[in-house]
């Protein structure tokens, strides 16, 4: 149970430093690598014009839901759980689907 708070506790500050407050926002840490990463999110074209924006709460949920199958680390599940959390906390949380940002440079 330690290990699980110590990782939520981790995420928790892992997202004040790293994470922008508000959705529509660059993270501190915002790298653009064609065509996986764009401005540090993970966004994928599929067209011209539209594009998959896989939001970090879908990549932590993935890891928690694997955890009922496979064994996590308890600080990997707490620090997931966090993180997915708080990306559902954002307003475009449900938002998949996206411009194509590639294309507007």
């Amino acid at each position: 149970m330690r290990k699980t708070l110590f990782g939520i506790l981790c995420s928790i500050i892992y997202s004040y430093i790293l994470l922008p407050t508000k959705e529509g926002e660059e993270p501190s840490i915002s790298p653009t690598l064609y065509p996986f990463i764009y401005k540090g999110m993970i966004i994928l074209p599929f067209s011209n014009s539209k594009a998959i924006h896989l939001h970090h709460w879908i990549i932590y949920m993935i890891i928690c839901l694997s955890s009922l199958y496979i064994h996590i680390p308890k600080f990997i599940y707490g620090f997931s759980s966090g993180l997915c959390i708080q990306g559902l906390l954002y307003n475009d949380w449900y938002q998949i689907i996206c411009d194509n940002p590639y294309n507007s440079r």
